[in-house]
């Protein structure tokens, strides 16, 4: 059954993962990680219809590939080798320093959105895509579109505004 599924859906599960992590083997790595979460349940998959199989799989991808992204990004930002870059550039250290904590910041704010939030903003913020990109990789309207990616950034000021707030 897992195999009929990723014969029809594995462009899709690709393209999904791969504009999350934005690398082609972290993607095949989360879609192969997905086949093995779909195949401990396969039974759901029986009692599904067709475009519930679509949606259930898009959305194991999804968070397949956003737990991929949040572990590698915390292991890409460890202290060390962030100094390690920024002296290794000659740049200006404290600018570059907050460019990066600022760019840390606002991703894991946004990976802490529930669900809709976090998807439409992480399309719309992290990989630039358009209203319209966005409402197609999410299965939505274009104006669904624009308000998720509207209150998701409301939320994201609050959550930096909050933690601005607590080292004060």
């Amino acid at each position: 059954m897992v195999a009929q599924l990723y014969e029809q859906y594995n462009r899709l599960m690709l393209h999904i993962a791969h504009g999350i992590l934005a690398d082609v083997s972290l993607a095949e790595d989360a879609v192969s990680e997905s086949l093995v979460k779909m195949m401990r349940h396969q039974e759901k998959f029986q009692q599904m219809e067709c475009h519930q199989i679509k949606a259930y799989i898009v959305n194991i991808v999804r968070t397949t590939a956003y737990d991929m992204n949040k572990q590698h990004s915390k292991n890409t930002h460890e202290p060390k080798e962030l100094l390690e870059d920024i002296a290794d550039n000659n740049a200006d250290l404290l600018h570059d320093l907050t460019a990066k904590e600022g760019y840390a910041s606002i991703l894991n704010a946004i990976l802490s959105l529930p669900d809709k939030l976090r998807d439409a903003a992480y399309f719309f913020l992290v990989h630039g895509m358009t209203h319209e990109e966005v409402a197609r990789a999410c299965d939505i309207s274009v104006n669904a579109s624009k308000k998720r990616i509207f209150r998701a950034k409301a939320r994201i000021k609050e959550i930096i505004g909050g933690r601005g707030g607590e080292h004060e």
